[in-house]
């Protein structure tokens, strides 16, 4: 069995999570903890948030979906079928008068 804490506490081990953790403090792609969110609608007046998710509820499904995906919540659809299937036993739309799954399928 592996002792994780054994091996976490070997010397070399420990010199390689400093140097990882002092690379990612020096990375433009690691924002640091302390620095703030970015500003949200609720953050300035909650009653506007609210009021956009009141339009976006009788709205068109397209603006609803764009309000709920930008602030993070996200709404899943099935997805549309515009074509019909063609069932493995059918004959293949091709055109070669064989069953689907023993043609394209």
């Amino acid at each position: 069995m592996h002792n994780l804490e054994k091996d976490l506490n070997r010397p070399e081990r420990l010199a390689l999570m400093k140097l990882a953790v002092e690379a990612a403090a020096r990375s433009p792609w690691v924002a640091p903890a302390e620095e703030p969110a970015p500003p949200r609608v609720e953050d300035f007046d909650p009653g506007t948030a609210e009021l956009f998710r009141q339009i976006a509820n009788r709205e068109h499904p397209t603006i609803k979906s764009l309000f709920f995906t930008s602030s993070g919540v996200r709404i899943t659809r099935k997805p549309v079928r515009v074509a019909q299937t063609v069932g493995r036993n059918a004959p293949c739309p091709c055109g070669s008068g064989k069953k689907f799954k023993k043609c394209c399928g």
